[in-house]
C-alpha cells in the first residue's frame, strides 16, 4: 500500500467586481455571493483528481519543512511547512505571489522583492487553517490535506486582474468564480466543471455565506486568538450503497473557521458528485448522527440564492 502523502492547498476569496471582465474569469451569472474564489482545473492526465476544479496545492516537499525555519509562526513544523507549500503551490500553478499585507501580485510584479520559491514568509501568519481532509483508502493516490484560507486585496486594481500564469503540466484552465456559481456549474451536466468531495462541501458552505465581510471578520477575530479552533481530520468512511451508489460517511465538524450556520447539520443527504454530457452520478452522505430519511443538497435549495 502507497504512503499517504501530506498536501495542502489554498482557498483565496477576493471581492467580486461584477460590472468589469477579466482574464481568468468565469462569466458571471445571478449569484448569491459579494466574492469569488480562485479555481483551477486539473490537468487531463494529473494523477490526482484529473480533469476536476478544484483549489490551488499540492504535496509538502522537504524543502517546504526547511524553508522559512526561522520564521515565527508559533505554529508546528506541519502547520508551517503546510502554510509554505500552500503559498508555493499557489506560486507555481496560478503565477501569484501573496504578500504578507494581503495583496495579491502576478510572479513579475513580484519579483523585484526575491521572494524564495514564490513564498513571502510574513503571508504565512495571514493563513487561517479550514480543515484536514484524507482520501479514503482504495484510491490510487491518497493525500493528507491541510486546507487552508486566506482574503487576497489590492489598493489598485481588482484581485481578479491580477495577471495569472497557469502551469501548463498540471493545469488547464484559471477561474474566478463565486461559490454558488460555481455549484450551479457542476450541477448541470451540460457543463466540464467536476468538484471532487471535500472541495464541494467547502463550496457549499461558502455559498451559505453572502458576504465576504462576515468571513472577513470572522477570520480576523480568529487570527487575533491566542488559540486557533481544533481542526478535526476528516477520513471518508467510503461503501458501495444500492443501484451502485457511493456513500461516504463523516464527522459534523468538516471544516472550521466558518459560522457553524455554513455547515450542513446531521443528517443524510443526497449530492450530485460527478456531472457531465454521459449523465449524473449521485452520492449519498452521512454526517454526524444522520438519520434514515435522505435530503436532496443542490445550490438552489442549500444557497442563499
Amino acid at each position: 500500500m502507497k504512503p499517504v502523502r501530506l498536501a495542502a492547498t489554498l482557498v483565496v476569496l477576493a471581492r467580486s467586481a461584477p460590472h468589469k471582465q477579466y482574464m481568468h474569469r468565469h462569466q458571471q451569472i445571478n449569484t448569491s455571493n459579494d466574492f469569488e474564489v480562485l479555481m483551477m482545473k486539473r490537468h487531463r492526465n494529473a494523477r490526482f483528481v484529473p480533469n476536476s476544479y478544484v483549489f490551488p496545492g499540492g504535496g509538502i516537499d522537504q524543502e517546504d519543512h526547511t524553508l522559512f525555519a526561522s520564521c515565527d509562526t508559533g505554529k508546528d513544523t506541519l502547520d508551517k511547512a503546510g502554510r509554505v507549500a500552500a503559498l508555493r503551490e499557489l506560486a507555481e500553478e496560478t503565477g501569484s505571489v501573496l504578500r504578507g499585507d494581503g495583496t495579491l501580485l502576478s510572479l513579475a510584479e513580484s519579483a523585484p522583492y526575491n521572494f524564495c520559491n514564490g513564498v513571502d514568509p510574513s503571508a504565512t501568519h495571514r493563513l487561517v487553517k479550514m480543515g484536514r481532509w484524507v482520501t479514503p483508502e482504495g484510491f490510487p493516490l491518497r493525500n493528507d490535506t491541510l486546507f487552508f484560507g486566506c482574503i487576497a486585496h489590492h489598493e489598485e486594481r481588482a484581485v481578479q486582474e491580477t495577471r495569472l500564469t497557469q502551469q501548463h503540466s498540471e493545469v488547464e484552465n484559471l477561474v474566478w468564480i463565486s461559490p454558488s456559481e460555481a455549484l450551479r456549474l457542476h450541477e448541470d451536466p451540460r457543463n466540464d466543471f467536476n468538484l471532487p468531495t471535500p472541495t464541494f462541501f467547502l463550496l457549499l458552505a461558502l455559498a451559505k455565506e453572502p458576504h465576504l465581510a462576515t468571513i472577513e471578520a470572522h477570520w480576523a477575530r480568529q487570527l487575533s486568538a491566542k488559540e486557533e479552533p481544533p481542526v478535526t481530520t476528516v477520513t471518508q468512511k467510503v461503501q458501495q450503497g444500492e443501484n451502485g451508489t457511493v456513500e461516504f460517511t463523516m464527522p459534523n465538524n468538516y471544516f472550521c473557521s466558518l459560522p457553524s450556520s455554513a455547515l450542513l447539520p446531521d443528517g443524510a443527504y443526497r449530492f450530485i458528485s460527478d456531472s457531465n454530457p454521459r449523465g449524473v452520478q449521485h452520492s449519498n452522505i452521512y454526517i454526524g448522527e444522520a438519520s434514515d430519511h435522505v435530503k436532496d443538497i443542490n445550490c438552489s435549495s442549500f444557497c442563499n440564492a
